[in-house]
């Protein structure tokens, strides 16, 4: 965790902090609450875009911060506890032999994530297979803090961009 979450969070004293907190954990109940209804339809949608690059690669992000290596093992058992899953494009979208003729694309990718590597080569792949991608890197961040709003800047910041990009995409269809 950043120095800047540890001290807003310690901070969040005020009933408009504390009425925020509150959301930021509804909203994570409602994402997970999806995500099982997405999972229960077969409609795999997740952040990790390779199951196997994400439980067994290396790098520093794999052990640091808040959501780390064996965090992200314990979330697949849950998720696709056998190995054919796992390797489904559906689950793992960088394994599918092509990512062309995909909808437009816009990731968010934070600096000190176990996820922020294969966020920057699933935007390559996107790119070279010829898909739109607007990509949005918060140099400072963890995993998670897009859920931080009213809290950090960076999230406020990052749901802002996020909300401009859907209305952008929608004004555009």
């Amino acid at each position: 965790m950043t120095a800047e979450a540890v001290h807003v969070i310690a901070r969040a004293r005020t009933a408009r902090q504390t009425r925020s907190l509150i959301v930021i954990v509804v909203l994570a109940v409602l994402v997970f609450a999806t995500f099982c209804v997405s999972l229960s339809l077969g409609d795999f949608k997740i952040p990790v875009v390779d199951v196997v690059k994400t439980l067994f690669g290396g790098g520093d992000r794999a052990t640091e911060f808040i959501v780390n290596r064996p965090d992200m093992e314990w979330f697949w058992d849950q998720y696709a506890p056998d190995e054919a899953t796992r390797r489904n494009p559906y689950a793992s979208p960088m394994r599918a032999p092509s990512l062309a003729g995909l909808p437009p694309a816009y990731v968010v990718t934070a600096e000190h994530d176990p996820l922020r590597d294969e966020g920057f080569a699933y935007v390559e792949r996107l790119s070279a297979a010829g898909v739109a991608v607007n990509h949005r890197h918060y140099g400072s961040q963890i995993h998670g803090f897009y859920t931080m709003v009213n809290v950090m800047d960076d999230a406020d910041r990052a749901v802002a961009d996020t909300g401009r990009a859907i209305r952008e995409a929608v004004g555009a269809a």
